[in-house]
């Protein structure tokens, strides 16, 4: 996928650009979970941020289904694996817990178990989300060259191109990736 055949869904990596910033923001801060305060329910809607959340995610799934059509197949089933994943563990696994925390509440085992795993899926989401961005990277960029900071000329200068090479242990070029297929 070239840079050129995405430039009418530029505006959509920006849009996930300011997601994602967003929701690391909302995790370290907890943001959502101030939201709560705003309803006052019980059940599997305990946590009310899943009302809100949930209109969010089905108005972002209608603005962005152009955009997916146009990825590739192997990509678009990539983002929707992270996607689903993501959204499953936040939004799905935090009506379980809400199911939960109505009657036991938050501080025992089941709790603990229940929001491990949701947790977990957010990460996985996550780390499949930034599988499939590298994917598409590698696509555009053949080859990586990872430059760890003792090989640099001077702490705080980019090497140079030339400077790099010769800093490799063995001297040898740089190896491209290999070609993936995700489906």
């Amino acid at each position: 996928m070239s840079r050129d055949s995405s430039a009418p869904f530029q505006p959509h990596w920006w849009g996930l650009t300011i997601i994602f910033a967003y929701i690391s923001i909302d995790e370290f801060v907890g943001i959502h979970e101030e939201m709560n305060a705003w309803f006052d329910l019980s059940g599997t809607l305990y946590f009310g941020w899943v009302i809100p959340a949930s209109i969010l995610v089905t108005i972002f799934v209608l603005a962005y289904l152009r955009f997916l059509l146009h990825l590739p197949a192997s990509t678009r089933f990539a983002f929707v694996r992270a996607g689903a994943v993501f959204v499953g563990g936040a939004v799905g696994i935090e009506l379980l817990l809400g199911y939960w925390t109505d009657p036991y509440g938050s501080r025992n085992l089941g709790y603990a178990i229940i929001d491990w795993v949701e947790e977990t899926m957010e990460m996985c989401g996550a780390a499949l989300f930034i599988s499939a961005l590298l994917a598409v990277l590698a696509e555009d960029t053949p080859v990586l060259r990872v430059v760890s900071a003792s090989q640099t000329p001077s702490a705080g200068r980019s090497p140079s191109p030339d400077a790099v090479e010769a800093s490799h242990p063995d001297n040898e070029p740089p190896v491209p990736l290999p070609e993936t297929d995700h489906a």
